[in-house]
């Protein structure tokens, strides 16, 4: 046993040992034990103070290890440790601590931070007479901010050698006072100052005046004292100071032109502070406008702006001049100007209009012209022309125009007959300057419209061929206005008296030239016209296009006159050498037969004689008709998918043309194929749909055809044939039918095409797992599709083929024919015979037993798969072999059956069974197998013999014959298993053939007795199994 000798170690801590009267002492006491240093809470302590009990300590309310006094000084130790509750532990050492409590020495003032601008404009400008400007500072005193005297800020210059101002705040007194600078800046009441303990925070509201001189970045400097001490700073504010104004809208008056002694002029514009958008108030400036001969006239700024109104002008023509000024309110027009440069202008000039020059472009001119006539006019202030603005009106309120090509004001005026009239100045006035005073010094002046009329004879022949001429026209003119012949050149509109179309063409004279008076406009004009025409064919019709040979056709024309569609109805016409003959209004025929194979095109008229106007001419305008003694030729046809779902549609396309021609048929026909299937037109050829709902094949050609009158038709491509097919679910098991929760099973099926019962091999099978889709994988050397499945909850479970997809023919139709397989997962581990076991079980009725073990994973009863354990050997009525203490079977009643008739199934479970019945006899009462007795293996049983039972009839139903106990001879040895138990050493590789194969070895007679569609439904391991059992037993 170890023993540890300790002492504790105490340490005493203080915040501040040199503390101001009447300031708290905060102490700390550190207990530790010295053997391994870990902290000791369970102490109890006594503190002196100057060597006197002073308090005793516990961990608990250490905190109230605190002292206060004046004027003192103190010695702090542990004196006992008078307990230590974890150890014992009451020896220690401690350490002495002094504390001294003294008054404070007179503390220096101090300027605490740089004085701050708060509302300054522009960021940092004070501009003048604009506004309080709130300054705030704050200063400090250990010795509280009563014992402060004032505080001063002086604003200097950037370089700190110019002094402008200098303001002070005195503490006693509470007032604020400007103590250099007066007419730089003033003091407003607002500001205050606030001491709270050490500090005082002073706000400075200060406005600058208009004789401050414009400064940037400048310095303040803070200067504190308390009697005895001071504290003097600078700082960079950077303030900057702006008197200066500025126009933001440059002033200028209302108007810079107008009449004489005019007295409504308006002088406006808009100020601000030199560099900002801030504009003055207008309580602290006045406005004036200054004429420079007499007069003067102010106004206030409002929101900045200004607006003087009824300033006067001069009374004679000159340039008047107005000065525009900014002054400090109340100093008059002769103040000085608070604009930063030099005063701002603006002139005005009194004028009038003077109509100096006028013409008239010409005296005698063309009716429905306009006479031009013109005038010019300018300022009389400083001779320059006016071209706008001018408003002239002459005699009968006709107002002039600006004509900025001649450079003059007009008046444009027509007549419509022949007249005269002459044009003089009525009123003259300016808008451009509102000027409306004018004088004239120019002569009145006057204009002749006229015309010309117009003779022009006729052609001989009105109405001729295309291609002929037309003569006999002839033109004369005089002037209307005096009758007086002319003297110029005619022109015709048309100098061309010959057209190769139909057409109507008119002579007149379009235009006149090169008379003494230049008169170009005919009042009365005169006109000779020439129709030059043909036959129009307005159209070509067959009554019908399409023909079988020995056809006739009617060819119907219809002619007019092209010019004026007048119907052509008498003369001599034929169509390709087929006369022609007319039946009314135009319309001409005729009757052809053609007897052997042959094409015709209708598209020329080979005699043309119209005798009404002795037209031969003719256009045939386009317009054929192509006729066709011909058959139908059928010589392409393809299919959509030759192979496809049952119950589904594809479409049959045929390419049609006429055989002889060999032009495509895409229109029109009518045509029948196989099944009476009616073709219609899509995209150039012709198509059929054609569906079916059982599982088989149809070939498909045509049965007849027909387009206009061609009934007659050739079918040269071969026949078509579908395929209407589905996936046929043959067989479905379930490896292990009775498992324990948590193992798995594996369901195996086997798929055919039930077109041709091929196997399907590829694409995706998906399963019913209750209502989950689970993907099964083909297993190529079994020859069936399989899944794994697991289940962690007892229970009955249902499995069956769900959907089918992606195979080499694209089939997604499935039959799963009601097929399915329960498989039950128990709780606690089962007992399941699997084949081999029933099989030894069976002795010699082993291929029956494996053929019950394959019937019964058949056998349902809505669907769900009777669990092999309750298949008993009677059911194929084959002996039962004895069992020890086998309990006894329950009893099957007979069922009760209907009648069939031969085509119904012959397999047990397809008889139309009452489903009671059925349950009754499918599914006994469960009965609890006895344990597994080992002395059976050793029994060898007696291999039972099996009569052959008669064939039955149609109408008969097996009757359920319980079969006797056969008792076994002897006990037999294990060993002695027969050999039809014993696999020999096949000679073919059954594994490796083929599910179609495998069931062509199945022997004649169990085809005979069983249906072909049950036989399908077992997968290739079974059949396999089946093939080997009828070998051995052959053996």
């Amino acid at each position: 046993m170890n023993v540890i000798w300790d002492q504790l170690i105490v340490i005493i801590g203080v915040d501040d040992a040199s503390s101001l009267n009447g300031h708290q002492a905060n102490f700390t006491l550190t207990v530790t034990y010295d053997y391994d240093d870990v902290v000791c809470t369970t102490y109890q302590i006594v503190i002196d103070r100057n060597a006197s009990w002073w308090h005793t300590f516990l961990d608990a309310n250490v905190s109230l290890f605190v002292d206060n006094n004046t004027n003192t000084t103190y010695l702090y130790n542990a004196s006992l440790v008078s307990g230590e509750s974890t150890y014992g532990i009451t020896a220690f050492t401690t350490n002495t601590l002094q504390v001294t409590w003294s008054l404070a020495p007179n503390e220096i003032p101090v300027n605490d931070s740089s004085p701050v601008l708060t509302n300054g404009d522009d960021t940092d400008y004070l501009f003048a007479r604009y506004r309080y400007y709130v300054i705030t500072s704050s200063v400090s005193d250990l010795d509280g901010y009563a014992d402060m005297s004032y505080i001063e800020l002086t604003l200097y210059s950037d370089d700190q050698l110019t002094q402008y101002w200098i303001i002070r705040y005195t503490v006693g007194t509470g007032i604020f006072s400007v103590e250099t600078g007066g007419t730089n800046v003033v003091i407003g009441a607002m500001s205050s100052a606030v001491g709270v303990g050490n500090t005082l925070t002073i706000t400075w509201c200060i406005k600058i005046g208009w004789n401050h001189p414009d400064i940037l970045d400048s310095d303040i400097n803070q200067y504190i004292t308390d009697g005895t001490a001071s504290d003097s700073d600078f700082y960079e504010t950077n303030w900057n100071v702006e008197t200066r104004l500025d126009y933001s809208i440059v002033p200028a008056l209302s108007d810079d032109r107008g009449d004489v002694n005019t007295a409504d002029l308006i002088g406006s514009g808009s100020v601000t502070y030199y560099g900002s958008s801030l504009s003055p108030l207008s309580n602290e400036t006045d406005v004036w406008v200054v004429h420079d001969l007499a007069g003067s006239w102010s106004g206030e700024l409002v929101a900045g702006s200004f607006s003087i109104s009824t300033i006067g002008s001069a009374s004679i023509v000159r340039m008047n001049t107005y000065t525009f000024k900014i002054v400090v309110e109340g100093t008059g027009a002769v103040g000085t100007d608070l604009y930063y440069t030099t005063s701002l202008t603006d002139t005005f000039i009194t004028d009038r209009i003077e109509i100096y020059e006028a013409g008239i472009v010409d005296s005698r001119i063309n009716i429905n012209s306009d006479c031009e006539v013109w005038w010019r006019a300018r300022y009389e202030y400083d001779s320059t022309e006016i071209q706008s603005g001018l408003i002239i009106e002459l005699n009968g309120s006709r107002t002039l125009v600006w004509d900025a090509g001649n450079l003059y004001w007009r008046w444009r005026e027509t007549s419509i007959s022949p007249s005269f009239a002459g044009f003089e100045i009525a009123t003259a006035s300016e808008s451009t300057y509102g000027l409306t005073a004018w004088f004239n010094t120019t002569s009145a002046q006057q204009a002749i419209w006229d015309s010309l009329v117009i003779t022009i004879t006729d052609p001989i022949d009105q109405r001729i061929n295309v291609g002929a001429n037309a003569s006999g026209i002839f033109v004369s003119a005089v002037y209307a206005f005096d009758g007086a012949p002319y003297d110029g050149n005619l022109i015709l509109n048309n100098t061309n008296f010959q057209y190769s179309s139909p057409q109507i063409q008119g002579y007149t004279v379009i235009s006149c030239s090169g008379d003494s008076y230049d008169i170009t406009v005919i009042g009365i004009n005169d006109e000779a016209f020439c129709i030059w025409d043909r036959v129009l064919i307005v159209s070509v019709n067959a009554d019908e296009i399409y023909h079988d040979p020995n056809d006739d056709v009617m060819i119907t024309i219809e002619l007019q006159y092209e010019y004026d569609g007048l119907p052509v109805t008498a003369g001599t016409f034929e169509i390709t050498s087929y006369p022609l003959a007319h039946i009314g209004l135009g319309v001409w025929e005729a009757q052809i037969t053609i007897v052997t194979f042959q094409t015709i095109d209708f598209n020329d008229l080979t005699i043309c004689n119209a005798t009404l106007y002795g037209i031969n001419e003719y256009n045939m305008n386009s317009n054929t008709v192509t006729v066709y003694w011909d058959r139908l030729g059928f010589y392409q046809a393809a299919v959509g998918d030759g192979r496809i779902n049952v119950g589904t549609s594809t479409t049959i396309q045929w390419s049609v043309q006429l055989e002889y021609a060999g032009i495509s048929i895409t229109s029109g026909l009518t045509a029948l194929m196989t099944g009476d299937i009616a073709l219609t037109p899509s995209a150039g050829v012709y198509t059929g749909s054609v569906s079916e709902s059982i599982v088989g094949s149809i070939t498909y050609s045509i049965l007849s055809a027909s387009l206009g009158e061609i009934s007659q038709f050739n079918q040269s491509v071969s026949d078509i044939t579908v395929i209407w097919d589905q996936v046929l679910l043959t067989s479905i098991i379930a490896t292990t039918l009775s498992l324990d929760v948590g193992t798995s099973t594996e369901i195996r099926v086997t798929l055919v095409y039930e077109f041709d019962s091929a196997e399907v091999t590829d694409g995706m099978v998906y399963m019913n797992d209750n209502g989950a889709s689970i993907a099964m994988t083909y297993n190529s050397a079994g020859g069936y599709w399989s899944a794994s499945v697991s289940k962690n909850t007892a229970g009955n479970y249902s499995f069956t083929v769900d959907s089918v997809s992606g195979n080499a023919y694209g089939i997604t139709a499935l039959d799963t024919d009601d097929l399915s397989v329960e498989v039950e997962w128990v709780g606690a581990p089962g007992f399941v015979l699997d084949t081999m076991t029933l099989m030894i079980i069976g002795g010699g009725a082993g291929i029956g037993l494996l053929g019950v073990a394959i019937i019964a994973s058949r056998r349902r009863k809505g669907g769900v798969v009777t669990d092999l354990a309750a298949i008993e050997p009677s059911d194929l009525e084959v002996t039962e072999p004895v069992e020890a203490e086998v309990p006894i079977e329950p009893e099957i009643s007979e069922p009760e059956v209907e009648e069939i008739e031969p085509s119904e199934p012959e397999t047990v479970e397809e008889l139309e069974i009452e489903a009671e019945t059925v349950a009754e006899a499918v599914e006994p009462e469960e009965v609890e197998l006895p344990p597994f007795d080992e002395e059976l293996a050793e029994l060898e049983i007696e291999e039972p013999v099996i009569e052959a039972e008669p064939e039955l009839e149609v109408d008969e139903v097996p009757e359920i014959i319980e079969e006797p106990v056969i008792e076994p001879e002897a006990e037999p040895e294990y060993a002695d298993i027969p050999e039809e138990f014993i696999e020999p050493e096949p000679v073919v590789d059954l594994t490796k053939l083929t599910k179609k194969e495998l069931l062509d070895l199945i022997p004649d007679d169990i085809k005979e007795t069983t249906s072909p569609k049950e036989l399908k439904r077992l997968t290739k391991q079974e059949l396999i199994s089946l093939v080997e059992s009828f070998k051995s037993s052959k053996d």
